[in-house]
């Protein structure tokens, strides 16, 4: 949904000043390495943009569900380039060839990444209208090559060959990168569902056959977790939930996190992670960010001592003023000589 939303800011600021398309779009007829990305997310129109946004919201989605952020994000932009690419050969040569600009190419990426493997899949491609997604794509490439072939030899128009170039790409994705089987993934997890009316026991082992085949699904490693739970089982809860971390985000991961700190079982997770947590989720998350900075200081017995010190300190500067004094006072006393100390002094927090 990021992607939505960054065409969408991008499309208030083309409103705001029109020459962008100009400067940003892809002129085959004076190509550059920089228009061939910024093109992709520049619209013609509120039409333009509606309709790549509603194909991005519905294909897009999927084709993230069943590969990853990763491989969702490669295929966006490596079939919109390719798309561009395309249009730059057949149509260098014509005296005004079509613009590109738009995320087209990048949204036929998409829809050919996902129809290669899941033409029977149905999606939600409007509100209450789901279809298979080989009718789906069956439209879009007819209209696709219809517009291809009106245009092809005249000057001016929609750039087709962008969108073909696209979708022929996506589908040279899927075969390269052997998209997992995202109807196997869905029925598996709708097994784990159907075993929560049963025992506990029968969700426990559902959702282990499960995560062996896709080990990265949040909502069953958190279906593990809960179990476990109720189990008694604080082991594999606390193993469930460190898995759980690497694949969640934003309040989502908060909840987890909180639970492992009330196990007393933050430390299971890496300094690194927990370090990056402090650094991307400060501002959203302060009560849960000092946490883990006081868990960070609890085990740390090597010379980052100082810094993660000074870091609590600069954190509780303005949220906690006595927290502030007491941790800066720790670092004058404990480590009189580092350059953490030195720092206190040169701002001059012992005022």
């Amino acid at each position: 949904m990021l992607l939505v939303f960054l065409n969408i800011a991008i499309a208030f600021l083309v409103a705001w000043n029109p020459d962008l398309v100009n400067v940003y779009g892809f002129n085959a007829r004076a190509p550059e390495v920089r228009t061939a990305f910024t093109c992709l997310f520049l619209h013609a129109n509120t039409l333009h943009l509606f309709g790549n946004m509603v194909f991005l919201a519905a294909v897009g989605s999927a084709v993230e569900m069943s590969t990853g952020v990763v491989r969702y994000l490669l295929v966006y932009f490596l079939s919109g380039i390719a798309g561009v690419v395309l249009h730059f050969a057949f149509t260098r040569q014509l005296a005004q060839p079509a613009m590109v600009i738009g995320a087209s190419g990048s949204v036929a990426g998409c829809v050919g990444y996902f129809a290669l493997r899941y033409r029977t899949v149905r999606i939600e491609f409007l509100p209450r209208l789901s279809l298979p997604v080989y009718v789906v794509t069956l439209i879009w490439a007819v209209f696709q090559a219809i517009g291809a072939i009106v245009n092809l030899g005249s000057d001016g128009g929609t750039a087709f060959w962008s969108h073909i170039g696209g979708f022929a790409f996506g589908v040279l994705l899927s075969l390269v990168f052997r998209t997992p089987d995202y109807r196997m993934t869905v029925e598996s997890r709708d097994r784990v569902r159907r075993a929560a009316v049963g025992s506990p026991l029968a969700v426990k082992a559902t959702a282990l056959a499960h995560l062996r085949d896709h080990p990265h699904d949040p909502e069953v490693l958190e279906t593990l977790a809960n179990v476990c739970r109720d189990l008694g089982d604080r082991r594999e809860e606390v193993e469930a939930l460190v898995r759980l971390q690497a694949v969640q985000s934003g309040d989502d991961r908060d909840e987890s996190l909180l639970r492992l700190h009330e196990m007393g079982q933050l430390p299971q997770l890496s300094r690194m992670d927990r370090q990056r947590y402090v650094e991307t989720r400060a501002e959203e998350a302060p009560r849960l960010t000092r946490i883990i900075l006081e868990s960070l200081i609890a085990e740390c017995h090597d010379s980052s001592l100082p810094d993660l010190l000074l870091q609590l300190a600069n954190f509780d500067k303005d949220r906690d003023p006595d927290a502030f004094r007491v941790t800066v006072r720790r670092i004058l006393d404990e480590f009189p000589l580092s350059p953490a100390a030195e720092l206190v002094r040169m701002k001059a927090w012992t005022d």
